[in-house]
């Protein structure tokens, strides 16, 4: 209807200007041609910022989203990000991981034990030790983004073996990524 709309006012604009310059058809044909165009693309167009679904907070050009009340197992836990339409959130560098930290601090209360542990998509079950994420790309190792031995009473992530194969970022490393068990019961950190 727009569209419609945007074409009919673009002929009457150009066929009055047309009358009143005395221009040949082509030229003002050409004019109501450009003039459509440009908003057929103005009208498909994003703005500068990237708009996200209910519930999501745009977080330097991402959309995330932390489930503080559900707490599931990793399979769990990325279902309730695919009925939302996402899925749990990859880091593809240290960035994008430090905006995602920014974000969980700015609405967990540092103060209690709200939000322990935080599901994301990474996890070795296909090979022990080699983390990938769940789109099937490699887990970066080490810091920034992993826990490490420096935090008193924790140990250099990831070193749980075996029994451990999901990544979950841990309050108590200041959300840092650590393996643990895939049924340990964690937030969703979910991206769109």
């Amino acid at each position: 209807m727009r569209l419609f709309a945007s074409l009919a006012w673009i002929a009457l604009l150009c066929s009055a200007e047309c009358v009143a310059k005395s221009s040949p058809n082509i030229q003002c044909l050409g004019k109501v041609l450009v003039d459509l165009l440009t908003d057929i693309r103005d009208s498909f167009s994003c703005t500068s910022a990237r708009r996200c679904p209910a519930n999501f907070s745009d977080v330097d050009g991402t959309c995330l989203y932390l489930d503080k009340i559900r707490q599931n197992s990793w399979d769990d836990a990325r279902h309730v990000c695919f009925t939302l339409g996402g899925d749990l959130a990859v880091f593809p560098d240290a960035n994008a991981f430090a905006s995602a930290l920014r974000y969980i601090n700015s609405i967990v209360d540092e103060d209690t034990d709200e939000v322990p542990y935080i599901f994301v998509g990474g996890l070795d079950v296909a090979e022990e030790g080699v983390w990938r994420w769940h789109t099937g790309e490699l887990m970066p190792l080490g810091a920034p983004f992993w826990g490490s031995s420096k935090t008193p009473g924790l140990h250099k992530q990831p070193d749980g073996g075996s029994l451990q194969n999901c990544a979950a970022l841990n309050k108590h490393d200041q959300y840092y990524i650590h393996d643990g068990e895939c049924d340990l019961n964690a937030s969703p950190l979910c991206q769109f």
